[in-house]
């Protein structure tokens, strides 16, 4: 993998001719989550043809400058991102995907993990129970939406979830309420396949919610280890994180062994059998993303 100065900016042209970039990605820094390092998470995508990559590490930012630099290092467009575990007032949790298009957007993905984290609570019982179990109250969002893309999730988002539930008139009330707070064009409702039973019907219900709020969908791989072979690691650590043994933790761990890097080509020929642009809309929000 050839090798760059990491202070230069990686120019958008590299992107011009790119079928899909890979905007849901999880390192080792997903603790006892992401089974792979960021160096082979970028040399994988190196020798794939991958031009941009953006790193969404479960609520918190450890990775990002490590990452950006190596990224750049690379020859790749690094964009920074956090996904984050959200609470409802109800006391119900999701995930969304945030990622930071300017220096504004940025600072507040950076106050958003550190109120994940409880960095801002005043009791000190309150900070020690968020360390060990981060989550952002939902009504923080809107508080930090400057400057941020977001996109609904994954198969835990609430949109997704919603949909594939069949409460329909709830998922587009949600959808609508990211449009509000985040504004038009800023946000994407996202499309993932996974080879999951259900990733398909949820997918075509998902594109036709899209469709009928007025938001543009988006692909992507929800990528948490570099190669299919690292799929044995990651349910090891996802058994060490719920204190469980492999054979306990069933529910917990992914499905399948499909959660790999896969290909700009792959990902586009994947994404088209549901939309047009659920690819092509991959490419224009790196393109965004300073």
């Amino acid at each position: 993998m050839a090798r760059r100065d990491p202070a230069a900016p990686v120019p958008l042209s590299v992107l011009d001719d790119a079928p899909y970039v890979e905007l849901h990605l999880h390192s080792n820094y997903s603790l006892l989550e992401g089974a792979s390092s960021i160096d082979e998470l970028l040399i994988a995508a190196g020798e794939q043809g991958h031009r941009a990559l953006a790193l969404t590490d479960h609520e918190a930012m450890y990775g990002s400058m490590e990452f950006a630099r190596s990224a750049k290092e690379a020859g790749l467009r690094p964009i920074t991102g956090l996904e984050l575990t959200v609470q409802e007032a109800s006391g119900t949790r999701h995930h969304v995907t945030l990622l930071a298009e300017t220096r504004e957007g940025y600072s507040h993905l950076c106050r958003l993990s550190s109120r994940a984290f409880g960095l801002h609570e005043e009791q000190q019982d309150d900070r020690e129970a968020r360390r060990l179990d981060p989550v952002i109250p939902g009504e923080r969002l809107v508080e930090h939406a400057g400057g941020l893309i977001l996109l609904t999730g994954c198969r835990d988002g609430l949109v997704p979830r919603l949909t594939q539930d069949g409460r329909v008139a709830d998922a587009e009330r949600a959808l609508r309420r990211w449009v509000q707070w985040f504004g038009p064009g800023n946000v994407y409702v996202e499309l993932q396949d996974n080879l999951v039973y259900g990733d398909g019907p949820r997918n075509r219900a998902l594109v036709a919610l899209a469709e009928r709020v007025g938001v543009p969908v988006v692909g992507t791989g929800d990528v948490h280890y570099h190669e299919p072979d690292r799929h044995r690691l990651q349910d090891v650590l996802v058994a060490i994180r719920h204190r469980k043994t492999l054979d306990e933790s069933h529910r917990e761990r992914r499905p399948n062994g499909e959660f790999y890097l896969r290909s700009p080509l792959d990902q586009a020929r994947r994404f088209a059998a549901y939309h047009p642009d659920a690819a092509s809309n991959s490419v224009r929000i790196a393109r965004r993303c300073t």
